[in-house]
């Protein structure tokens, strides 16, 4: 997820060679484990970023209060 910080699941399987229900799996425990963060808010098409990534593209943009 270093080099795709926004990922899916079809792409993830075809690109590691694995099932997508194995890559969905996967997807689910690091998001229990806090790694990454689904965004689309759908039961299909889900799209996961790396919340490291995410965080440091956040720094910096919420205002201050």
């Amino acid at each position: 997820m270093r080099k795709k910080p926004l990922v899916g699941v079809p792409r993830a399987a075809n690109e590691l060679g694995l099932t997508p229900p194995t890559v969905a799996a996967a997807l689910h425990h690091l998001q229990r484990l806090g790694i990454v963060q689904e965004v689309t808010g759908r039961q299909r098409g889900r799209l996961f970023v790396y919340n490291v990534y995410l965080a440091i593209l956040d720094e910096g943009t919420k205002p201050l209060s």
